[in-house]
């Protein structure tokens, strides 16, 4: 089996849809919104990859909303010890997404990018890549 290793950002996304985005300084109307905020950032690689052995690499905060993206990613049999978790909230994104097919992202990730520069990188990539 081939074993795939995915490195970059976590989030949980919030997920709109608007009818027309109306531009800076006026309102955009949502007309649909997702119940509850899904896994995004690398774990929305992993459903493509279910063939495949997976590992995560990649950084979250000490609080549940870190812990439920890292639980998203076990379910899915993803192998999730290279998920360092550092101080700090998860990165949280809003995806505003047009019925014209556009999307619109903005994504808080100042906690965690603050707790990354001070741990000077995730410890433990070397020993799950190259067992």
């Amino acid at each position: 089996m081939t074993r795939v290793a995915v490195i970059g950002y976590s989030s949980l996304d919030h997920s709109m849809t608007v009818q027309t985005f109306q531009g800076p300084g006026r309102t955009s109307l949502i007309s649909r919104r997702a119940r509850q905020p899904e896994p995004g950032g690398i774990a929305r690689v992993f459903a493509g990859l279910a063939l495949h052995q997976t590992v995560a690499i990649s950084w979250v905060g000490q609080d549940s909303d870190s812990d439920t993206w890292i639980r998203a990613l076990t379910q899915q049999n993803v192998d999730v010890t290279a998920v360092e978790q550092l101080s700090g909230t998860m990165p949280t994104s809003f995806l505003f997404h047009s019925e014209s097919g556009e999307t619109m992202c903005f994504c808080w990730t100042a906690p965690i990018l603050m707790a990354l520069s001070n741990a000077n990188g995730p410890s433990r990539i070397a020993p799950v890549i190259w067992p």
